[in-house]
Formats: structure tokens, C-alpha cells, sequence
């Protein structure tokens, strides 16, 4: 797995170092990739440092992807006042409200969440911050795990996310012992997605060295 060579084998990260975003406040590291909201602790970590946000760097020549992650509205089966519970949500899907929102979060902080609203979405493309997240959310897609999501260690994202800690931890640990931790991984996926219905078999994990040229 591609990441796990930075420490294994191009030996330029191991855990005594900072997190991301306290190495790029900091000015130790030139990049990183980030939710938008982490804007907000690099500007109180250090408010003189120069930076600015762009789209996820793509390959040249293949089809551009970034992965992306949303909440979303809704309401409760059993709610004693669904019909007004959806008209809430109604107006805060609506242009209008979201223009609202975003104008009230920019005016405090510089900008707001990225708009679901497409219309909205266009207009705010050229807001400094959040505007390369609007562009890549043209070709964002999704995956099963997502972190800070205050759930606890047994829910469906926290278990998944144990499964992948543990692999890069083997593979870290017996950088050659590749097939052990891929085949745990594989069966770990399986299990905690089929007891959702979401999927009968997880696909193989491709593992294959890879060489960084200077």
C-alpha cells in the first residue's frame, strides 16, 4: 500500500512527527489535503502564514477523482411533527436558504459549507477557500469510512476504519508479509458490509511495489 512506503521505505514520516495540519501551519511541510474546515485551525494556528487552496492535484491523462463526504437532512419515522419537520427541510434545501446560510458563515469566518444547491454551487466557485472544493465535487465520489463522525468504536465507520488502522500497521510492521494483512482486510470489509447489505463481496486489494524516482 502506497502510503505505508513513507515510512517503510522512503523513511520521511514516522509517528513522532505532528499532524498534517499543524506541520503545514507551522511551514514543515509545502502541501496537504484536507476538509475545508481544517482552514479555519491553520488561520488560528498561525494568522501570517501565506497560503491559498486548489483543486486535488489529478494524473495527467486519466479520468480526475477526489473523494468527497456530506451530511444530509432528514426525518425520523416516528416523528410527532413530520409534516413540519419536512418543510424545514424543504426551506433549507431551497437557494435561497442556503445563500443565506453561506452569507452568514463567510461574514464570520470567510466562507461557508459548499452549497448542495447547484446554482448556488456555481456562484461561490470563486470564493478563495471553499471554491476548489466546489470544483471538485463535479468528479468527487464516495467511500464507506469517514472520520470525526463522534460514533462509537462499534459502528459501521469506526469498525471499518480499525480494519484499515490494522493493515497499515502490518504492513508497516512486515513491510514483504503482504498477503496475511490484505486477506484479514478483505474479510474484515466483508463481514461488517454484508451485515449492512451493502455489498456480498469486498474486492480484492491490489498490492504492488512501487518505485519513486528522484
Amino acid at each position: 500500500m502506497f502510503y505505508t512506503y513513507f515510512n517503510t521505505v522512503d523513511k520521511i514520516w514516522d509517528s513522532s512527527l505532528p499532524a498534517s495540519t499543524q506541520a503545514f501551519a507551522g511551514g514543515k511541510v509545502a502541501m496537504m489535503l484536507a476538509p475545508s474546515w481544517r482552514a479555519i485551525d491553520i488561520k488560528a494556528l498561525n494568522p501570517s502564514l501565506a497560503w491559498q487552496v486548489s483543486p486535488v492535484p489529478q494524473l495527467p491523462g486519466a479520468t480526475p477523482v477526489s473523494l468527497v463526504h456530506f451530511w444530509v437532512e432528514g426525518v425520523a419515522k416516528g416523528s410527532t411533527h413530520s409534516q413540519e419537520a419536512w418543510k424545514l427541510v424543504k426551506f433549507l434545501s431551497s437557494s435561497s436558504a442556503q445563500q443565506l446560510l453561506f452569507n452568514a458563515a463567510a461574514a464570520e469566518r470567510g466562507f461557508g459549507q459548499a452549497p448542495a444547491n447547484k446554482a448556488l454551487a456555481a456562484q461561490v466557485q470563486s470564493n478563495p477557500i471553499i471554491g476548489p472544493y466546489v470544483q471538485d465535487a463535479g468528479y468527487g465520489q464516495t467511500f464507506y469510512t469517514i472520520s470525526n463522525t463522534q460514533a462509537g468504536e462499534t459502528s459501521f465507520n469506526n469498525r471499518l476504519i480499525k480494519y484499515l488502522e490494522d493493515a497499515v500497521n502490518g504492513l508497516v510492521a512486515a513491510p514483504g508479509n503482504t498477503d496475511p494483512v490484505v486477506k484479514t482486510l478483505q474479510q474484515g470489509f466483508n463481514q461488517v458490509l454484508s451485515q449492512y447489505n451493502l455489498a456480498a463481496s469486498f474486492a480484492q486489494p491490489t498490492v504492488r511495489p512501487i518505485q519513486i524516482t528522484q
